[in-house]
């Protein structure tokens, strides 16, 4: 299926769930793709809607937005007010038919409805889980283009925000002080770049994202760090170093990595068939998965030749 095919499948998929709502609350449906469009003032740059927003007294208020770039595709964006939430929408939003480059989002609110307890909770517990493809999607990307081998098993993830990469990477070996080491940090970079991609993506619609599900790759990288460096001020600094590099190469690789993620997060949830060999890495019964191949099928389009192994 080719990335136009991906896209106009994942809009049906939410278009269906917004008609769903419309009925369920009783508000008008949402517009299709056909419709007549009429660009409206940007809710993103309107003080008074910013202001309604932060202020509002309903708990959970949900709305649905559509946005056009600067050659009027249309895109949509979900979201939902509560305490917890970004306070502002996003000034810059992802265009599909842009390759998934940021664009300034002329935002337009096709409906608005409360949410209810259950379904607050059920839309959290869906961002981060959606937060887990972009978590994947930015370990491999960054390993790409870092020149480290993709392998065939791809990338996984499960419903509750768990995930799985399957690139050629360093393991540690407990040796110790061996100074500045290319492959050594160049495996920083790609095992930080995941937390770095899902934390983008999951500020767009919360305050914070906790590091707590990235705890494995901060052990892992502490141990790389060990191994090259015995101080630990030292460690620091070189760690605060690479994670800005990281930082960078994520913003630069950010459609990619945009890309990536929607087309696996789109994928239909299967039953896990673990790989020979692969650690356990979820408890949960339903994944949704990538072959090596698509994803380097994907990142081609974006010019960047993964190596597979």
């Amino acid at each position: 299926m080719g990335l136009l095919a991906v896209v106009i499948e994942y809009a049906e998929q939410r278009r269906f769930l917004l008609f769903s709502a419309c009925v369920k609350y009783n508000l008008p449906k949402p517009k299709s793709p056909t419709d007549e469009f009429t660009p409206q003032p940007n809710m993103a740059e309107n003080p008074d809607i910013q202001s309604e927003i932060a202020n509002t007294n309903v708990s959970y208020l949900y709305r649905s937005l559509e946005y056009t770039c600067l050659k009027q595709h249309r895109n949509t964006f979900d979201f939902l007010r509560f305490p917890d939430a970004q306070s502002a929408l996003p000034r810059t939003l992802p265009c599909a038919d842009c390759n998934y480059e940021m664009v300034q989002a002329n935002l337009v609110e096709q409906f608005r409805c409360d949410f209810s307890e259950a379904e607050f909770s059920n839309y959290k517990e869906q961002k981060y889980a959606e937060s887990a493809a972009y978590h994947e999607a930015g370990h491999v990307v960054i390993a790409a283009v870092e020149q480290s081998p993709l392998k065939n098993n791809g990338i996984r993830i499960d419903q509750k925000g768990n995930g799985f990469s399957h690139f050629a990477t360093v393991q540690p070996t407990g040796v110790s002080n061996v100074g500045a080491d290319p492959l050594r940090e160049s495996a920083v970079r790609s095992t930080r770049a995941g937390f770095a991609a899902q934390e983008r993506f999951f500020l767009r619609y919360f305050k914070i994202l906790s590091s707590q599900g990235a705890g494995s790759d901060e052990r892992y990288i502490e141990k790389l760090l060990y191994e090259m460096y015995s101080d630990t001020s030292v460690v620091l600094n070189q760690k605060i170093k690479l994670y800005g590099e990281t930082a960078a190469l994520v913003d630069n690789h950010w459609p990619p990595i945009e890309a990536l993620a929607r087309k696996l997060w789109i994928k239909t949830w299967t039953n896990p068939a673990p790989a020979s060999g692969e650690r356990r890495w979820s408890q949960q019964l339903l994944e949704k998965k990538m072959d090596g191949s698509e994803v380097v099928d994907v990142l081609q389009q974006f010019k960047i030749n993964a190596k597979m192994i």
